[in-house]
């Protein structure tokens, strides 16, 4: 897949920033665990500004000024980010790494990776909450909380805690109690971090119960017929079957199937539903031809991409 991470105008390093495993198509700039928030808000090239302009345009050579709204750009190189109501309440880059600093001095967290997308549009952070546990010897889950915001209009301030099987860097969801929920604010109000936090609440309080639940799925057998039967019912569209669905269908089913026989961890709880999830996770974290790198990370924690993850976690635990 392409990418969209770009190198900064003025620095001339990708705006992205990690710990850990090279990610990302091995951009950006790797950083030691203990790094300062400072040092992140550097290193991941979000020590810019977002700033407003009126929108002003020309018709016969005389010039107007667009009313009620404003085009936001950076501070650095002035490029535009979008068009938005003149009410739009801006959270900056800094703010979403400053986010994460007293979780980081008190509560131990750790920041992974931050940086931003699409130009600048839209920028985020994550964090490991220190959460980790086995589910089948070898195969652990650790517990993150990502936050991202946009700039171009088209996304909210969004906070969520997310699982990673490590194995192969899925993305799974953890949506199961209110305390793992996703927490959304609107550019109609000002970011309040204290507030915001206090919504998400601790993964501890639940992390437990999701680790019983991940785990209660490897315990629960499907083969090859039953997993195909599935896929089939996740991925298909509202009029087909079963025994008629179309070619696009079929196309997602077999990607699916291939990914649960030979999918990184595929040997890990072969023939449980677990790993007919972890197939469904690994698809839709890494696979699904989206046409950048970018679109499939944010897709895969907020947009359909997701929708389908939690749609199967949900379907699976019916079965235990």
């Amino acid at each position: 897949m392409a990418h969209q991470i770009e190198r900064n105008k003025e620095t001339g390093k990708h705006e992205f920033a990690y710990t850990g495993q090279k990610a990302w198509h091995s951009l950006g700039q790797e950083l030691d665990k203990n790094a300062s928030i400072e040092t992140w808000i550097k290193e991941a090239q979000m020590d810019w500004e977002v700033h407003g302009a009126p929108v002003e345009y020309v018709v016969e050579d005389e010039l107007y000024v667009m009313e009620g709204k404003q085009i936001l750009h950076r501070s650095d190189d002035k490029s535009p980010l979008g068009i938005v109501s003149d009410r739009f309440k801006i959270v900056q880059p800094k703010e979403v790494l400053e986010f994460f600093r007293d979780l980081v001095e008190i509560y131990d967290m750790q920041l992974s990776a931050a940086g931003c997308l699409f130009g600048g549009k839209r920028f985020f952070a994550t964090a490991e909450t220190g959460n980790a546990s086995s589910v089948l010897k070898g195969d652990e889950i650790k517990g993150y909380l990502v936050l991202m915001t946009g700039v171009d209009g088209t996304l909210s301030t969004i906070g969520k805690f997310a699982a990673t099987r490590v194995v192969c860097n899925n993305t799974l969801t953890l949506a199961l109690s209110e305390n793992s929920k996703q927490v959304r604010a609107t550019h109609s109000q000002d970011f309040d971090p204290k507030a915001f936090k206090i919504e998400l609440g601790l993964l501890n309080e639940s992390w437990n119960n999701y680790i019983n639940d991940m785990t209660k799925l490897t315990e629960v057998k499907m083969d090859d017929n039953f997993a195909r039967k599935f896929f089939i019912d996740l991925v298909k569209k509202q009029d087909e079957t079963y025994n008629d669905y179309s070619r696009t269908t079929e196309k997602t089913v077999t990607e699916l199937m291939y990914r649960l026989q030979h999918g990184l961890g595929a040997e890990m709880g072969r023939g449980t539903a677990w790993n007919v999830l972890n197939a469904v996770t690994e698809k839709y974290t890494h696979g699904t031809g989206r046409k950048s790198a970018d679109y499939q990370f944010v897709n895969s924690l907020y947009g359909s991409d997701e929708k389908i993850k939690q749609e199967a976690t949900n379907k699976l635990l019916e079965l235990v």
